[in-house]
């Protein structure tokens, strides 16, 4: 099995992260506040090639992992997107806080790569 390039990943260093609305509150007739969650869109670039530089056909990219947490170090949630044509992801309801996220790529043997390179926003 041949690995998916982490150094391909390196790109998912730009990470698009905008906000998609912010928290906001409802007031209704009973005095109840709903709190409405942030949603954060990531964006990247899909690998081409493998670790040992071959060709990646994007009919092998299988999908990928976005790995995200309050801290660069405990990345403990998990989004797997099962679709290796998406480019982009909307995470919904987030809470506010500042939050790190990394992507890997897997291949259609499921081998996943590295991760990408670390970002964080606030939310």
């Amino acid at each position: 099995m041949k690995k998916i390039s982490t150094l391909i990943l390196v790109i998912l260093t730009s990470l698009v992260l905008s906000a998609c609305g912010g928290g906001s509150t409802d007031s209704t007739s009973d005095s109840r506040d709903t709190i409405v969650g942030t949603a954060e869109t990531l964006s990247w670039t899909a690998p081409v090639t493998r670790a040992d530089s071959s060709y990646l056909p994007l009919t092998e990219l299988q999908g990928y992992r976005i790995y995200y947490g309050t801290s660069s170090d405990n990345l403990n949630m998990l989004v797997d997107l099962n679709d290796g044509s998406i480019t982009e992801f909307s995470i919904d309801t987030l809470p506010a806080g500042n939050y790190y996220f990394a992507i890997t790529a897997y291949d259609a043997d499921g081998v996943e790569s590295g991760y990408s390179n670390v970002v964080n926003k606030d939310v």
